[in-house]
């Protein structure tokens, strides 16, 4: 699957951008603070519904702009487009779409296109902590198996939960059921 054509409407820097690309893949270049970054941030964000670089959506709406939309169409091997657009606004909403049909949750986005990002920081993948490692192969499987999102969340909710009865010093028998994840 490749991304044949995006759409920025107010995203950062950008107040209306079209690009397509073509199979083959494109060349990216430019001066410094022309925008490079922003558009492969827009890719990521139209692929998992979240920026690499930033934690705040507010900060991807152009200055001015009430709300920020991502549109794109994927092509798969076999010549089948897939339309998806991802809207957000100043007061939080989110509006998710697939091939014009509303989609509910990020839960639901997430893996619809995949994509690994790569940059000058991905090399903490291999010399950093395997905390990082175990991030990126959770972010990698998420965009691949549909339930891996889903057992991981509640994993992590489980782990939370026991780790919050340990500094609690709770007796064994209520740590039994922990111990058997």
């Amino acid at each position: 699957m490749f991304l044949s054509r995006i759409r920025l409407i107010s995203f950062r820097n950008y107040a209306d951008l079209a690009v397509s690309f073509p199979a083959q893949g494109i060349h990216v270049s430019g001066p410094n603070a022309s925008g490079k970054s922003n558009l492969f941030e827009a890719i990521h964000v139209l692929c998992t519904g979240r920026s690499q670089r930033s934690a705040s959506r507010l900060e991807m709406i152009h200055f001015g702009a009430p709300e920020a939309c991502v549109e794109g169409e994927f092509c798969d091997s076999e010549g089948k487009t897939t339309s998806a657009s991802i809207g957000f606004s100043r007061d939080g909403k989110l509006a998710l779409s697939l091939d014009g049909k509303k989609v509910g949750s990020l839960s639901q986005w997430f893996g619809v296109a995949p994509v690994v990002p790569c940059g000058p920081d991905d090399l903490e993948i291999v010399s950093g902590p395997p905390g990082l490692r175990r991030r990126f192969l959770d972010i990698l499987l998420s965009q691949t198996d549909p339930d891996y999102l889903g057992h991981l969340m509640a994993y992590d909710s489980a782990l939370r939960n026991r780790n919050r009865l340990l500094s609690l010093h709770v007796i064994d028998a209520q740590m039994g059921v922990y111990e058997e994840l």
